[in-house]
C-alpha cells in the first residue's frame, strides 16, 4: 500500500513538473521569435532603456503606467542588453532589448502557471483539477501570448493571483502586500480588491481583525506608491493616466454595445483555445459546477460575469489584455467543472479536448494567432529598425514630423539619437509649425501606409512646400519637403 502511495505521488509531481516544463517551453519558443515590439511594449520598453542606460530610475516623461514591471524589465536590459565602450559610454542593441524587456514577464508567467494549479488545488482539493488547471494554463493562447512581452499586464496578474490564493489561505497579511505589488505592477491591480473582500464575506472571515491584516500591508503598498509617484519629477501618473483613457463618458453610446460584445467575445474565444473549444470546454465547466455547486466558485463565476458586463457597458478600451484578470478564474473554474465529470467517458472527453488546445498552443508559439497585437502588424522583418536606421543617418537635429509611430520609434532610435522628432495631430498644426519654424533644411514626415492621408500632403503642397518621397518600405513612407522659394 505504501509503495502504491508512494509511486502515485511521485508521478503525480512528474506530471505537476512536465506541465510546468511544457508551459516554460512555449514560452521560451515564443521568447525566441524575432518579432518587434508591440508600439505599448516599445513605449514602456524606452523608459526602461533610459534606466539602464542613462540611470534615470524615477523614469522621468510622460508615463501613465506603474513602475514595478519597467524596474524589472530595466534590470533585464542592464543586465543583458546594455553594452560599454572603451570609453565607458553605455549603449544598448535594441534586438537584444527586445529579448531583454520580454524576460521578466517570461519567467513571471511561468510561475503564474504554478499559482493557477495552487488556486485550483486549494479552491478544489482534487488533484484532476490541479492537473486540469495547469494544462489549460500552460497551454491558453490567451496567457501564451502576453507572456514572452514588455507589456505590464502579467506582471499584475501573477501578483493578483498570488494575492487571491494567500486570502483564500488566510494569509491575509500577505495579501495586502501582493495585491499591493500587482497595483505596483499596474494600476488595473485594484480590480481584484472586491474579489477578495468577496472571499473573505464567503468564507465567513470577514472580521475585523483579517481586514485590518489585509488593508495594513495593502494601505502601506500603496502609501509608498503615491510617495514614489509624488518624488517624480514629472506630471502624476495618474492624472496623466487620466488624461490617456478618458473617453468623455462613462458608459458608452447603445448603438457601440453590440460591436463591444462581439469585440470582447471574439478576444475571450481565445481563453481556452480556438472559439469554439473554448465555449465547449466553458459549457462543460458550467455543466460539471451545477451538478456539484460549490459557494466559492459561484462567487468565481459572478465575478467573471461582473468584470466581462463592465467592460461591455463602460467606455474601458476595448483592448484584448484588458481580459487577462478574469483568464486564470475562467480556466480555475472550468478545471472544477471539469473535474466534477467523474469516469471513464468522460475522462476521454478532458483528453480529447486537451489534444487540440496542445496543437493550438504550439501554433500560437510561433505568433500564429491574432491576438495580442491590437491589430498591429507583426514585423518579423525589422522594417521599423531600417525606418530608425534612416532616419538616424540623417543630419544633427533635423527635424521629424511623427504623427503616428512614435511610442515605437522612440525605443528604435535608441538612447543616444540626436534628430528632433515633432508631433502634430492635425495637418493645420503642423503646417502652422513647419510654416513658422526658420529651419531651411529639409524636413521628413513619417507616414505608416496603411495611415497614409491625402489631406496632410496637399496641405503643406497649399502651404508653399515641395514634397517628395525620399524612404519607402512595405509599412513605411517618408516624405521630404522644402519650402519653395518665393
Amino acid at each position: 500500500m505504501n509503495h502504491r502511495s508512494t509511486t502515485s505521488s511521485l508521478l503525480f509531481w512528474l506530471i505537476i513538473t512536465g506541465i510546468l516544463l511544457l508551459g516554460a517551453g512555449l514560452r521560451l519558443r515564443m521568447l525566441g521569435q524575432d518579432v518587434r515590439f508591440h508600439s505599448d511594449e516599445a513605449f514602456f520598453s524606452t523608459f526602461a532603456t533610459r534606466a539602464a542606460v542613462h540611470g534615470d530610475w524615477m523614469l522621468t516623461g510622460p508615463l501613465d503606467k506603474s513602475p514595478l514591471t519597467i524596474y524589472a524589465n530595466g534590470l533585464a536590459l542592464q543586465v543583458i542588453a546594455v553594452q560599454v565602450d572603451g570609453d565607458g559610454k553605455r549603449d544598448l542593441d535594441v534586438r537584444t532589448g527586445e529579448f531583454a524587456a520580454r524576460i521578466p514577464n517570461t519567467v513571471a508567467s511561468v510561475i503564474l502557471i504554478a499559482l493557477t494549479m495552487r488556486l485550483a488545488y486549494t479552491l478544489i482539493h482534487q488533484r484532476c483539477a490541479l492537473i486540469l488547471a495547469g494544462m489549460l494554463s500552460a497551454l491558453s493562447p490567451f496567457l501564451l501570448v502576453f507572456s514572452p512581452s514588455a507589456f505590464t499586464d502579467v506582471f499584475m496578474l501573477t501578483f493578483m493571483v498570488a494575492a487571491l490564493l494567500a486570502t483564500l489561505r488566510g494569509r491575509y497579511l500577505w495579501a495586502g502586500v501582493w495585491l499591493a505589488l500587482s497595483i505596483w505592477s499596474k494600476q488595473q491591480g485594484l480590480y481584484y480588491l472586491p474579489l477578495l473582500l468577496g472571499v473573505m464575506v464567503v468564507q465567513g472571515v470577514l472580521t475585523r481583525r483579517n481586514v485590518g491584516q489585509f488593508m495594513l500591508t495593502l494601505s502601506l503598498g500603496l502609501a509608498l506608491f503615491g510617495l514614489w509617484d509624488v518624488l517624480r519629477p514629472d506630471e502624476s501618473i495618474f492624472v496623466r493616466a487620466s488624461e490617456n483613457n478618458n473617453p468623455g463618458r462613462l458608459l458608452v453610446d447603445l448603438a457601440a454595445w453590440g460591436p463591444r460584445l462581439r469585440e470582447w467575445l471574439g478576444y475571450l474565444g481565445w481563453g481556452l483555445g480556438p472559439a469554439l473549444l473554448t465555449v465547449a470546454l466553458t459549457l462543460l465547466g458550467v455543466f460539471g459546477f451545477w451538478r456539484r455547486r460549490d459557494r466559492q466558485i459561484a462567487l468565481l463565476w459572478g465575478y467573471i460575469g461582473v468584470f466581462l458586463l463592465g467592460h461591455w457597458v463602460v467606455a474601458f478600451n476595448t483592448y484584448d489584455r484588458y481580459l487577462l484578470p478574469i483568464i486564470p478564474l475562467l480556466i480555475v473554474v472550468v478545471a472544477y467543472g471539469l473535474a466534477q465529470l467523474n469516469g471513464v467517458w468522460w475522462g476521454r472527453v478532458r483528453m480529447a479536448l486537451l489534444i487540440p488546445l496542445l496543437f493550438t498552443a504550439v501554433i500560437t508559439s510561433g505568433w500564429g494567432i491574432d491576438l495580442g497585437r491590437d491589430g498591429y502588424p507583426l514585423d518579423r522583418d525589422g522594417e521599423i529598425i531600417a525606418l530608425a536606421e534612416y532616419i538616424n543617418a540623417k543630419p544633427y537635429e533635423t527635424i521629424v514630423y511623427d504623427r503616428w509611430v512614435g511610442w515605437e520609434l522612440g525605443y528604435y532610435l535608441g538612447p543616444w539619437t540626436d534628430i528632433r522628432r515633432v508631433y502634430f495631430p492635425t495637418p493645420g498644426e503642423l503646417v502652422q509649425h513647419a510654416t513658422g519654424h526658420p529651419d531651411p533644411n529639409p524636413r521628413y514626415f513619417i507616414v505608416p501606409r496603411k495611415q497614409w492621408n491625402l489631406p496632410w500632403i496637399t496641405a503643406l503642397l497649399n502651404a508653399g512646400f515641395t514634397t517628395e518621397v525620399d524612404y519607402r518600405s512595405s509599412r513605411f513612407i517618408v516624405y521630404q519637403f522644402i519650402r519653395r522659394r518665393s
